[in-house]
């Protein structure tokens, strides 16, 4: 039989061989764990690479397309394509260069591809080609202020206020953002009801933040539901005005995001497909592209499959393999319908073309041990995707399996297991095989599955299980174990002595784990590796840290300053035995108390600087009360990295580390902070914006500078997400009490047609239970229409069971303790291992308190605690671990702002006037959302005073400027211009378009000179919009958005400030002039370098500005 031109009527032994023999067919291939995915993704690749050598065409390379999903996982796809291919270059040319064209292979992730495209398509996609990828941190802050101001706006129209957009704006968006606030008018009344349902404004800001980060095309493509709108119409026009403030928050985002040459990942995916919709570049890459190889097809998601929809004709091919089983990034936007959806797909074009379609399944696991193997099929089978809904579901759950069986069956069944689904073990163990047994657990026997069952714990699951494992493994490392490992393509038993490296630590989270883990493992002496810890932002060093942040930021607020004061920052360097800072502080209190009895409001930092100048401190107190105060006076004026670094160094606060146990890694830790500190210089142009951000950046999944690495002999700790793809000798399943958190998400559900989406927010119908009978078969009807897809969030947790247990190559031990969920009813994995009991497969240890009190006394008493060493003032290391900067000692900074009294675009940066009073976080807030005063008496909408901080970049002048700092090519201020983002008129500038034919151009430069008058120090501080480096010369440019009038005050003040900047840069390298061009007209005016009188003028004006502001200034 010919099958695709090929005869397949010899025996084929494998999937691999199949594909490898025949490239020229759409392939779906569903592989289990440890079946050999990436072997047969080879096989393929190679497979097409043979068939061309037929037509002697090496430059195949360039047509073949292999997307995955992470930058490793395509490199190691790329690297063994590689090893092939070297292999045969010594058998013909042809294999020579294809060796050498593999070099230009695309084999990379859908990120990557999509951002080719883009570049590649740049004219047309109306990009600048040197766009960049958003970091976190800023996609983070931008979110947060446009979910923000979308809620203002809601209660604006509510009120009936004006609606102001900057006039920045391109006007397209303006003119959509306009359309978005007519909408909001006709549903004026629902405003309220939605706010009133959700019940709080915090929790519609995070609805609002998740749609605009993840689910912005759907967003677009949705609608209300119309059951929803006729059976209860209140709900149905509370999500319309929750749809249309998505719509805004999402259309200013991508102002202030891809109108700036930024793009997230999402928004590049979402160009693509608006590209991909041209027919002649879509035709271009169809052909370019005659095989698309996509890895790992479990995790993708409808605009991915729409992309590779848009390349696959008739006459290329799609090889797609994945398993379904293992789709467990939902929360990062896979859709695990999307597989199901195409394996259906191709059952059906494999009955009408079975030489062009066919789908294969991987059942031989090469990866595990026979006795692991055939566990993998049991407990698939009969308790993670089994059909039968069990109590252990609880009634809600089972309620979410039945809804989305009767709207989707096909799905449904697909969901469960399936016969091509068991897989038969390549590794049938041996004869003769040595196992250890856990003789702590009174195991009767050795076995290579084993579960502890703890009936009731001591200390808390985490710590008890976290003991447990501890024991374990103290006892497994060192003994004797048969391992199966390859030897030149064979599988040979080796009995080799375990060592940490051969063990994995699996666990659903480690939010409030790892500490755990590590307090346990250090303190028993077992090195440990988590993978991808996100614990660093509550490490104590770094909390710390932060604390001062606060404090600095607001000396005056209590708390902030309780907090920092029992910080290391307020230790002895020496660590004093003598020092109770208790009693200090309980001194400051009581100072406090006294002070306003007499003198009405005083806080805790004033307290305290009256009793330092009283000599009522330890010499370390004062010193860094002193600090504070220097640096609450400094942070107007340094950036807030500066503050930052300098805060530590001058505090000895890594001395004080360092003489605390643990101290090698606070240090590093530290260290990795400082590090980072650049990145938050470019997201915070303010002290006061780090300390917001700090307060959010908790959320971001940084982990800690390690001790060790992942190459050391160290037993490894990770999350299941991050184990996807890996396989561990012997794996320790922890936290099996974990049940995923029920959280009232926003979804976008696929409407009756299968083309659109509905907007919906999960159990949002429950909040309407007054309007309609529940027990109804409408409303039944619309929950399978709404709710039906909750199923799949409701199954994540199943899937992560199986990713984490076929992991294990040689022996799986499960820890199951109670405890976990407060929930009775949640889903939890060891209510699921219980559907299937262990039996024959392995030995179940149980527990109960009494015996988990005599391990742990007799653990403690036996084992060799790791040795301390005792790090004392070690200050080369500390050298090592913080940059020597100078101690900034000046007391006054002084800018042009200050001394002509300016008010234009960068007063908040250069301003140096401070009141006798702190400002406060709450202060500011205030002053700024008296721009939209909103009414507080209106019930819910009294909390928005507190959570809305309109951005002074929303402003007009401060928008178009910011804008104009994003500029370093001529090419990005003509497309804001014809974006309409800033005035065409700006374009008048003819200078501008010389300027930018320069070496090189610096945004916002924070230029510094010290000086000293009349015996006191100062330093000249300015910030100049633009320095342009030019055929040897500097030109220096500001932008003002005031319109200029020849010889008017104004004018001359920026002639002044100009000047300034120039008189600051001389040391840099010869200065030609600088222009002070409008923004709103493109009026042009040169301004002449300053003579050298000019210092005398400074020193004149400060003398001045001193005898006029003495009383504000000191």
């Amino acid at each position: 039989m010919l099958f695709g031109g090929i005869d397949m009527t010899e025996e084929i032994k494998s999937p691999a061989e199949i594909v490898r023999k025949n490239p020229n067919c759409n392939y779906f291939i569903s592989a289990s764990a440890g079946t050999g995915k990436t072997y047969t993704l080879t096989s393929y690749y190679l497979g097409i690479l043979e068939y061309w050598q037929k037509f002697n065409k090496p430059d195949i390379v360039d047509n073949i397309l292999a997307v995955t999903f992470t930058n490793k996982a395509a490199n190691e796809m790329k690297n063994r394509i590689m090893v092939e291919v070297r292999k045969r270059i010594d058998s013909s040319d042809y294999w020579k260069r294809v060796y050498s064209n593999m070099s230009r292979a695309v084999i990379s992730t859908i990120d990557s591809l999509c951002r080719r495209i883009l570049v590649e398509q740049n004219v047309l996609a109306g990009v600048d080609p040197n766009f960049t990828i958003i970091s976190e941190l800023r996609q983070m802050k931008i979110i947060d202020n446009v979910a923000k101001y979308a809620i203002e706006t809601a209660f604006q129209v509510y009120e009936g206020s004006d609606v102001r957009f900057g006039p920045v704006l391109a006007i397209e968006r303006r003119n959509k953002l306009e359309s978005y606030v007519q909408e909001l008018k006709k549903n004026r009344d629902a405003i309220l009801s939605f706010f009133e349902r959700v019940g709080d404004v915090e929790k519609v800001r995070e609805y609002i933040s998740s749609v605009v980060k993840s689910w912005r095309l759907e967003l677009n493509n949705s609608k209300v539901s119309e059951k929803l709108l006729n059976l209860i119409k209140d709900a149905g026009e509370s999500l319309k005005v929750f749809r249309t403030m998505c719509l805004i928050a999402s259309e200013l985002y991508e102002a202030e995001t891809l109108d700036n040459f930024e793009y997230d990942f999402k928004g590049v995916l979402e160009k693509v497909i608006s590209i991909l919709q041209n027919p002649d570049v879509r035709k271009h890459y169809q052909e370019r592209f005659k095989y698309i190889i996509v890895d790992e097809f479990q995790d993708t998601n409808d605009l991915q499959k729409n992309i590779f929809d848009l390349l696959h004709t008739d006459e290329n091919y799609v090889f797609y393999v994945g398993d379904r089983k293992q789709s467990i990034y939902r929360f990062r936007g896979a859709d695990v319908s999307v597989f199901v959806r195409t394996m259906s797909e191709f059952e059906s074009k494999q009955k009408k073309q079975p030489e062009k379609y066919r789908i294969l399944s991987l059942q031989t696991n090469f990866r595990s041990h026979k006795k692991l193997v055939d566990y993998f099929n049991h407990v698939s089978r009969h308790a993670i995707f089994r059909r039968e809904i069990s109590a252990s579901h609880g009634a809600e759950k089972s309620y979410y399996h039945e809804v989305f069986r009767l709207r989707f069956p096909e799905l449904y069944d697909k969901m469960h297991f399936l016969e091509e689904d068991v897989s038969n073990a390549n590794n049938q163990g041996a004869d003769e095989e040595l196992v250890p047994k856990f003789e702590f657990a009174g195991a009767e026997s050795p076995h290579r599955i084993v579960f502890i069952n703890v009936l009731e714990t001591v200390k808390g699951s985490d710590y008890t299980e976290a003991l447990l494992v501890a024991k374990a493994i103290h006892e497994l490392v060192g003994k004797e174990m048969t391992f199966f490992e390859q030897d030149e393509g064979v599988l040979k038993a080796v009995t080799r002595k375990i060592t940490y490296k051969d063990i994995a630590i699996l666990s659903y989270k480690l939010s409030g784990v790892e500490e755990v883990y590590r307090e346990v493992f250090e303190k028993f002496g077992i090195p440990l590796y988590v993978v991808k810890g996100r614990g660093f932002y509550r490490r104590p060093e770094i909390r710390a840290v932060v604390s001062a942040l606060n404090v600095i930021q607001n000396p005056n607020n209590n708390y902030n300053f309780v907090e920092f004061f029992f910080t290391p920052f307020v230790e002895d360097v020496n660590l004093s035995q003598s020092f109770d800072k208790f009693k200090i502080f309980h001194r400051i209190v009581m100072k406090a108390k006294e002070l306003r009895e007499k003198a009405g409001t005083y806080s805790l930092f004033q307290a305290a600087k009256e009793l330092s100048v009283e000599g009522g401190f330890p010499e370390h107190v004062s010193k860094i009360i002193k600090l504070v105060q220097k640096y609450d006076e400094l942070k107007y004026f340094l950036r807030p990295a500066e503050v930052l670094k300098n805060f530590i160094k001058e505090s000895e606060y890594l001395r004080k580390l360092a003489k605390f146990e643990g101290a090698e890694q606070r240090l590093k830790n530290v260290k990795k902070l400082l590090d980072q500190s650049v990145e938050f210089n470019r997201q915070a142009s303010s002290f006061l914006e780090l300390t917001r951000l700090l307060e959010k950046i908790s959320d971001l999944k940084e982990t800690e500078a390690s001790e060790v690495s992942e190459e050391n002999d160290a037993v490894r700790m990770m999350t299941v997400h991050a184990s996807k793809g890996l396989e561990f000798n012997i794996v320790f399943l922890v936290g099996n009490n974990y049940s995923e958190r029920d959280e009232e998400n926003v979804m976008f559900p696929l409407d009756d047609g299968g083309n659109g989406r509905y907007i919906y927010i999960k159990k949002f119908l429950e909040k309407f239970g007054d309007k309609i009978d529940t027990t109804g078969n409408e409303f039944k009807e619309l929950l399978k229409e709404l709710e039906a897809e909750i199923f799949f969030d409701e199954t994540e947790l199943l899937r992560k069971m199986y990713v984490a247990v076929t992991r294990a190559k040689e022996m799986l031990v499960v820890v199951r303790s109670p405890g976990g969920t407060k929930n009775s009813d949640a889903l939890t994995a060891n209510k699921v291992f219980e559907r299937a009991p262990l039996g024959e497969f392995g030995i179940v240890v149980t527990l109960d308190a009494k015996q988990l009190e005599t391990i742990e006394t007799e653990f403690e008493g036996t084992i060799k605690k790791a040795t301390k060493v005792e790090i004392g003032l070690n200050e080369e290391l500390i050298r090592k671990q913080i940059k020597d900067y100078s101690t900034l000692a000046y007391k006054r900074y002084v800018s042009p702002t200050l001394l002509y009294n300016i008010v234009d675009e960068k007063t908040a940066i250069e301003s140096t006037y401070q009141t006798s009073e702190d400002f406060t976080e709450t202060g500011v807030i205030a002053a700024e959302t008296q721009l939209y005063p909103l009414d507080s008496s209106v019930g819910i909408f009294g909390n928005f005073e507190r959570l809305v901080d309109v951005s002074p970049e929303l402003l007009e002048g401060k928008r178009i400027h910011r804008k104009l700092m994003s500029v370093n090519e001529y090419s990005q201020l003509e497309y804001l211009v014809k974006t309409k983002q800033i005035p065409e008129a700006l374009l008048n500038a003819r200078i501008l378009k010389e300027l930018f034919n320069c070496e090189k151009v610096l945004s916002e430069w924070r230029l510094a000179k010290h000086i000293q008058i009349d015996g006191r120090r100062y330093v000249l501080f300015g910030v100049p919009d633009k320095v342009f480096f030019k055929n040897g010369n500097i030109y220096v440019v500001d932008f003002k958005s005031a319109y200029l009038k020849e010889d008017s005050l104004e004018l001359e003040k920026y002639r002044f400030q100009l000047q300034f900047y120039m008189h600051l840069l001389k040391d840099f390298g010869p200065i030609d002039c600088g222009y002070i061009i409008g923004t709103r007209t493109g009026w042009v005016v040169r301004v002449e370098r300053p003579g050298g009188d000019f210092e005398e003028e400074i020193f004149r004006r400060i003398r001045l500005f001193e005898a006029s502001e003495v009383s504000h200034l000191w």
